[in-house]
């Protein structure tokens, strides 16, 4: 059965600095973006954010654009989905959706802040709030469904990389004069 939203694992993903930073840009900019504008704006290395963006683009949130290149192409560029741009819960992960304290006066965020510290310095309401999560874990587990790695393909490489240079470095070792 197809599910309509985006996986679950996108949660994970977003966590990670690289990729939240493609998918913040790329949703601000309303356009499709080269990986060599994403490394200049971005200032990041232009091989990572290619496996970051081909990961968001197997968990559905990016897509290859088709639209011609205004110039010479060194690469696809890539363009947010609709369903991302659909799904409030992957916009307030990258805190682009309203209520995420856009827009607030300073002295509402600040009180908003204070509020939080209040709530989280309460020992009472930190145990009622623990005791809570606790009793619906299984309800969070069952709407999670089955968590599908999608980074396994990314350790294999790993591992099968630092195993052919192990293997490199042993055929290399010059033999012990007798």
């Amino acid at each position: 059965m197809l599910r309509e939203g985006l996986p679950f694992a996108l949660g994970a993903s977003i966590r990670n600095p690289f990729s939240r930073d493609i998918l913040r840009y790329c949703v601000l900019a309303q356009r499709p973006v080269s990986l060599d504008e994403l490394a200049a704006s971005l200032k990041k290395p232009r091989y990572q954010l290619r496996t970051h963006a081909e990961e968001m683009e197997m968990l559905g949130a990016l897509k290859v654009s088709e639209e011609l290149w205004p110039w010479r192409p060194s690469g696809h560029r890539y363009e947010v989905t609709e369903r991302l741009m659909e799904s409030p819960w992957a916009l307030t992960g990258l805190g682009l959706m309203p209520g995420d304290r856009w827009g607030l006066p300073d002295e509402q965020a600040e009180k908003i802040n204070e509020h939080i510290a209040e709530r989280r310095k309460d020992k009472e309401f930190t145990e009622r709030l623990r005791r809570r999560m606790e009793e619906d874990r299984d309800v969070l587990e069952a709407l999670a469904g089955p968590d599908v790695p999608v980074r396994l393909w990314r350790r294999a490489r790993a591992w099968l990389r630092s195993a052919s240079t192990q293997r490199l470095k042993t055929r290399r070792r010059p033999k012990p004069l007798p």
